[in-house]
């Protein structure tokens, strides 16, 4: 999804460490670990989670786990945030090019594709090319840099859109592994916030779910394997206060925590109970 679509004190102190192996699978985990063999910091499923993606960055929200933009957010906020004992993950696109980017000049013309049909502003990228991850990478590295606990890359699976480009579901699960691999070799953990269904056992991967709006499309059963492999899974639905009879029982039958947020992503929150 693109830009403004489109997981106990510090969390106990740290992210839980959780691990996986799989075998036969487009997207593999090495069995120390995660993809690349470094341990992903996993946030606990029973925290709450906040998600802002524009407007003056509000750390008062009483969250658990705060997703913010890599790099609007300062480092003072991120130290702000770990002093307040919350724990942070870095949001930025991995398959669109956004133009207000620092890097966004450094996309060869090649691999920049058609406009994502939500965000015309942004263009889908060739996540087949080198240039492509290398700059994602450092993207990852950036966050590792400035005190993010997580990466969360949106806009990964190109291979379903009319992006311009003929890119199959295994080229692109090797994007989604290298993403993977990026983060867990710098100590982070990565979360996933496609279609959870784009590529095979996707939780044996990633380390936590940003379930958008499953509820109002009726897919939020889709990230149960992320559940049952004891990822946390954080459903974000777009609404208002009044949506909560809604959309905290239909999660909360799930197993699943929710928020409700403005289409804008800014501070505007809405807990379940």
């Amino acid at each position: 999804m693109a830009r403004g679509f489109a997981p106990c004190a510090l969390l106990c102190s740290a992210w839980i460490v959780a691990c996986a192996g799989t075998e036969e699978t487009l997207i593999t985990t090495t069995p120390d670990g995660g993809a690349g063999g470094a341990p992903s910091n996993v946030p606990p499923a029973n925290v709450s989670f906040q998600i802002q993606l524009s407007g003056d960055l509000d750390d008062s929200v009483d969250a658990d786990v705060y997703d913010i933009d890599l790099e609007s957010t300062t480092e003072r906020q991120f130290a702000s945030l770990h002093a307040a004992g919350r724990s942070v993950g870095c949001y930025f696109s991995a398959g669109t090019l956004e133009t207000f980017r620092d890097d966004a000049r450094d996309f060869p013309d090649a691999v920049v594709g058609k406009p994502h049909p939500d965000y015309p502003t942004e263009s889908w990228l060739d996540v087949r090319s080198d240039a492509v991850k290398a700059l994602m990478v450092a993207r990852i590295e950036l966050g590792r840099a400035k005190g993010c606990d997580a990466v969360h890359p949106a806009n990964v699976s190109v291979f379903s859109a009319d992006s311009g480009f003929s890119i199959t579901q295994a080229e692109n699960a090797a994007f989604a592994t290298a993403l993977a691999a990026a983060a867990h070799e710098r100590g982070l953990s990565i979360a996933w916030s496609d279609e959870p269904g784009d590529f095979p056992e996707l939780e044996k991967t990633f380390d936590w779910g940003i379930a958008i709006q499953c509820v109002e499309y009726g897919r939020c059963s889709r990230w149960l394997p992320f559940r049952d492999a004891r990822k946390p899974v954080f459903v974000v639905e777009i609404g208002t206060a009044a949506d909560a009879s809604r959309v905290c029982p239909a999660a909360r039958a799930l197993g699943l925590g929710a928020i409700i947020k403005d289409s804008n992503y800014t501070a505007f929150r809405v807990g379940c109970p």
